[in-house]
């Protein structure tokens, strides 16, 4: 089972929307769907909750569909919109792609009908994720600092970053279109197509490291660990992959090894062990420029939300990515808390979870917003010692190209707080994944180690 995706559907004909709802259901288990009947309605809903389609009909009586997707663009440019109506006009159909509709499906007789509409959703919303993806990894390897690359389904490369193509010695538009395996000593580039064939062969796996000898440009051979993970769809031939570059600082011969960052086989070879505080020299080292790093690192996570905080068995979509994600790169969550909206409540989380030597990092998620209820922001960067603005500023950056200008209404910020690096972003599933594997996961180790330098060197400071 794929994940799952959540569609609104916006009709005026109550008994229809009832039966769309039952049938796509019936036709695949990864569809939900929420019905309302008024465009304007629908408009509310999209603002209130988090959904992967829109399926509209024509005529309505606040507005025709194709109003309601011109205001669905204005807010959400990309988000897959397919049109279903009675209405088979040329004309409609020719309006409703010039406007930019997914796609447009004429209602028919029948049960048929939905499960063509499912197949259509799904296929939208699938062909959505798989260019958001590309597109996150494309800005991840413009802004990370590591060498990194894309490569095609064939193995060529799409797109180097600055930094890699200084370790090769080479123009990056040199490095672009190369062959993958000519920039590989003989036989690694085959080792690393094999970890990608188990990393899609186990949903468990989210990357794989193999080592490779990289050869620059004057024949000099860099023993490297190369991380990498699968991008797009290998049945349509879309299948890629992304990969992090990074010197090994032993002189072991890198002949056919490599080893899966996957949370089940982690969770197999290694016991669990008792978290330890963050000066403790065996999780603290340096990069190639003498920074202090600490890693594997242990975080904490703060879910801001009355709804979830006063419910019996409440859920907490977006603590559980963070956790996947942090899991899967090799460091792990230490503590969890849930509070409701309020600043006392917040900040005595926060309190709390900084004075814990264990904790390295404290991630906040919700109450990020505009509205009066929204007050994390200000709740946390009460504690802190020093800002750091960058976070915000290039999480805005990174999220306008998913949400476009509604970005304004996102709050995110970050500081040190004790010595503890603290980011507030919004509580969505989206945008907690964003925030958390293009910038947390890359930076953090070095600020965990740059805000508790000074600890490590005198543990009494």
């Amino acid at each position: 089972m794929g994940a799952p995706i959540r569609v609104l559907h916006v009709d005026d004909e109550t008994r229809f929307l009832e039966l769309s709802a039952e049938f796509l259901a019936a036709a695949d288990d990864r569809l939900s769907v929420v019905t309302e009947s008024m465009a304007t309605d629908g408009l509310d809903r999209l603002e209130t909750g988090a959904f992967d389609c829109v399926v509209s009909d024509y005529r309505m009586p606040s507005m025709t569909g194709i109003e309601f997707l011109d205001a669905v663009r204005e807010r959400y440019p990309a988000l897959p919109f397919v049109l279903f109506t009675g209405e088979g006009s040329e004309t409609i159909a020719s309006d409703a792609i010039s406007a930019g509709a997914t796609d447009y499906l004429r209602k028919r007789t029948g049960t048929e009908q939905y499960e063509l509409l499912a197949n259509r959703v799904i296929n939208a919303v699938e062909s959505y994720r798989a260019r958001k993806e590309l597109e996150r990894y494309e800005l991840l390897v413009e802004t990370v600092g590591d060498p990194m690359y894309m490569l095609d389904a064939e193995g060529t490369v799409t797109l180097a970053n600055e930094a890699l193509a200084d370790m090769l010695g080479r123009d990056r538009q040199e490095v672009v279109g190369m062959d993958a395996a000519e920039l590989l000593v003989a036989g690694d580039y085959q080792v690393g197509s094999d970890c990608l064939a188990g990393v899609r062969g186990d949903p468990e796996t989210d990357w794989s490291a193999f080592e490779a000898g990289v050869r620059t440009a004057d024949g000099e051979v860099i023993p490297t660990e190369i991380s990498t993970a699968p991008i797009g769809d290998d049945a349509d031939g879309s299948g890629g992959s992304v990969g992090v570059v990074r010197k090994r600082s032993d002189d072991r011969e890198t002949a056919g090894s490599f080893m899966f960052s996957s949370r089940a086989a982690t969770a197999e070879m290694t016991e669990p062990t008792e978290p330890t505080p963050t000066t403790d020299p065996d999780r603290r080292t340096t990069d190639d420029h003498g920074h202090d790093i600490v890693t594997p690192l242990q975080a904490a996570i703060i879910t801001v939300s009355t709804s979830r905080a006063e419910a019996v068995d409440p859920d907490d979509p977006g603590g559980d990515r963070i956790e996947s994600l942090f899991e899967a790169a090799g460091h792990r969550v230490v503590d969890r808390r849930l509070v409701a909206d309020g600043r006392a409540p917040i900040q005595a989380a926060l309190d709390d979870l900084v004075a814990e030597p264990t904790v390295d990092l404290v991630i906040a998620t919700g109450g990020t917003g505009p509205t009066v209820d929204d007050v994390t922001p200000e709740a946390v960067a009460a504690r802190f010692d020093r800002e750091l603005p960058g976070f915000g500023e290039l999480f805005r950056r990174l999220s306008h190209r998913e949400i476009g200008t509604r970005v304004v209404a996102t709050r995110a910020t970050a500081g040190i707080a004790d010595a503890t690096p603290v980011f507030v972003v919004p509580g969505s599933t989206n945008a907690v994944e964003l925030a958390t594997e293009a910038i947390i996961l890359e930076e953090a180790p070095h600020l965990v180690g740059l805000s508790t330098r000074h600890l490590a060197a005198d543990p009494d400071a």
